[in-house]
């Protein structure tokens, strides 16, 4: 039986354990062929995005990915790592540039701001490798999409190499769905 993930939640370091987690303990009770996420995410933070792309790259099974809403931001990079990834007709997926978040009365030095552009540069240079090297954009058609900030249709991403097909979502009747 094919289980069935729903994922309906930011990106974020809880997030990322959880559903690790919840896999890994997937994969040790019954060791299926095949995992089908009913994904939907409005982002988060790119390290553990980019934490569970390689988790998923690595996973011993096949991951798909149905785009069942919204894919974006970081949610982006998550989505990638699917061996078959897939977009319901009306859903999107919005990629833009990396975003700091300061607390309030927060201050740097000039050496810690100029630490916070490289690592502003580095995670958008990774995003965009990553998105270069599983669909058929170009690392600058990626950096032009991240300056800009464009929500992106399932036309869009069957274009480009973002998704392998719009379908909309059918699950059968004993699906095994799990909720993080």
């Amino acid at each position: 039986m094919i289980p069935y993930i729903n994922f309906v939640e930011p990106i974020n370091d809880d997030v990322a354990k959880r559903l690790m987690n919840l896999c890994s303990e997937l994969w040790n009770q019954q060791k299926p062929g095949r995992i089908v996420f009913l994904f939907s995410s409005p982002g988060g933070f790119i390290n553990p995005g980019v934490s569970l792309y390689n988790f998923f790259q690595a996973f011993p099974c096949e991951i798909t990915m149905h785009n069942i809403g919204n894919i974006d931001s970081s949610a982006v990079i998550v989505f990638l790592a699917g061996n078959r990834r897939l977009a319901s007709p009306s859903s999107s997926f919005l990629m833009h540039g990396v975003t700091w978040n300061y607390g309030s009365g927060a201050s740097r030095t000039r050496e810690q701001l100029e630490e916070d552009i490289s690592r502003l540069k580095e995670d958008e240079a990774r995003i965009a490798k990553i998105l270069a090297s599983k669909t058929k954009l170009t690392i600058e058609e990626v950096m032009n999409l991240l300056r800009r900030g464009e929500a992106k249709s399932p036309e869009f991403a069957l274009e480009k190499g973002i998704i392998d097909g719009i379908e909309e979502l059918n699950l059968p009747k004993e699906a095994q769905i799990l909720h993080l």
